[in-house]
């Protein structure tokens, strides 16, 4: 069933219209910030999309007030809440050169953001997110990811051992990753099969029951001072490392 959920900004809107219109069902502009929009408003009206110009009386009632809004808000259709029968259904489809990133407890809206701006760019299927201690998709995350995740499902799952037990059994090959690993991500072969890719929390990394549940566990090679690896910068470099591989198989 269909939800609807309210997106803030000018990018995020664009991005949008431009990618997936029909996700939207209405959009609000400040009358105020009009002639600022044209190019949202002309967008609206080539897709028959209603929207309604309003005041700041009609406009501050309804929306945050700690949000960068830019004066134009939207309202689109979102089923980011996937069940165990849409799950198997994309196990189907990319059964043998299938991409999964997990993100186990990641805390920080705009990390998760980007994490998912990172996961679309490296053309991965599906996401899925751990419901505890994990950021939720909000204005933050939204914005961060300029909603280029309109192409792919993200699931909301509240046991990540039960997931991960159902992709072995799919043979679907989990890759976790660990500042303190010696093997190199760069000396896996990820060219071939149907691959998830674990990025742990901020602060602790993957959890223990997780990390003993992977097939193998790698880190990021570093040769400078810096100990460890934003969890978004970690995620594009792997992302991409099994993206060149495919691409040179």
């Amino acid at each position: 069933m269909n939800m609807t959920e309210i997106v803030y900004g000018i990018h995020v809107i664009m991005n949008i219209l431009e990618c997936s219109p029909e996700m939207v069902v209405c959009a609000y502009i400040l009358n105020s910030k009009k002639p600022n929009h044209m190019h949202i408003l002309l967008k609206l009206k080539r897709y028959k999309i209603c929207f309604k110009i309003v005041n700041k009386n009609w406009f501050y009632k309804h929306i945050k007030a700690n949000v960068v809004h830019q004066g134009v808000v939207a309202y689109i259709r979102t089923n980011r809440k996937y069940n165990k029968d849409s799950f198997a259904e994309l196990l189907t489809t990319y059964r043998n050169k299938l991409l999964l990133l997990i993100l186990d407890g990641i805390v920080d809206s705009r990390n998760l953001g980007s994490c998912l701006r990172c996961a679309n760019a490296a053309g991965v299927h599906g996401v899925i997110i751990t419901r505890h201690k994990s950021g939720h998709f909000n204005e933050v995350a939204k914005k961060a990811a300029t909603f280029s995740v309109s192409k792919f499902p993200i699931f909301y799952v509240s046991n990540l051992s039960k997931v991960l037990y159902v992709l072995k059994k799919e043979r679907v090959f989990i890759v976790g990753t660990s500042d303190k690993s010696k093997n190199s991500l760069y000396s896996l072969n990820l060219a071939l099969g149907s691959i998830a890719v674990i990025m742990g929390s901020e602060y602790k990394g993957i959890r223990k029951p997780i990390y003993k549940a992977c097939d193998i566990v790698a880190s990021i090679p570093m040769i400078g001072s810096v100990g460890s690896l934003n969890v978004s910068v970690a995620t594009g470099i792997a992302l991409f490392e099994i993206l060149r591989q495919r691409l040179d198989n």
